[in-house]
C-alpha cells in the first residue's frame, strides 16, 4: 500500500508539472483549396488568439486585435504580394516570414507574409494598423496537417 501512495503522488506530482509546460493555443483552418492549415500560438507571454470565420486575430493583451492574419490563395497571394512589394517602404525578412511596411496618406500597414512549407497552394498574411509586432509575429508557428 504504501508503494502504492508513493506511485501515486509521484504521478501527481509529474502529471502538475507537465500542466504548466503546455502554453500553446492551436487552431486548424480548412481551406477551400483542400489545405489543413495549423495556427499554433505561443501563450506564456498572455498572447491571445480568436477566430472570425476563416481569419484569425492576434493581440498581445486580450483587449484589442493588434493583428489579423487571412489565408491567400497562390494566385492571390503572388497578385498581392507583387502589387505591394512594389509600394512598400521598407521590406524586412524575419524568423520564417517577411514584412511589408506599407504607408499610405492615412495610414501605415505592417503586413507580415507567410510561406508555409509543405504547401505551394495557401499563404498567410498577418496586418497590423498599429505598430510592428514582431515579437507577437514570431510566437506563430504554421503548419500543413
Amino acid at each position: 500500500m504504501k508503494k502504492f501512495r508513493l506511485f501515486l503522488c509521484s504521478m501527481l506530482i509529474c502529471m502538475f508539472a507537465l500542466v504548466g509546460c503546455t502554453k500553446t493555443l492551436s487552431v486548424v483552418f480548412n481551406i477551400e483549396n483542400g489545405d489543413s492549415i495549423k495556427v499554433t500560438l505561443e501563450t506564456d507571454k498572455d498572447y491571445k488568439m480568436t477566430v472570425n470565420g476563416s481569419q484569425f486575430n492576434l493581440s498581445e493583451t486580450g483587449e484589442s486585435d493588434d493583428a489579423t492574419g487571412i489565408f491567400m490563395l497562390a494566385d492571390q497571394y503572388t497578385e498581392w504580394y507583387n502589387y505591394n512589394q512594389a509600394i512598400c517602404s521598407e521590406s524586412v525578412n524575419g524568423d520564417g516570414w517577411t514584412l511589408l511596411v506599407i504607408e499610405t496618406e492615412n495610414h501605415v500597414e505592417y503586413d507580415y507574409c507567410f510561406d508555409i512549407a509543405g504547401t505551394d497552394n495557401t499563404y498567410v498574411v498577418v496586418a497590423s494598423l498599429e505598430e510592428r509586432r514582431d515579437a507577437l509575429i514570431s510566437s506563430i508557428s504554421l503548419e500543413v496537417q
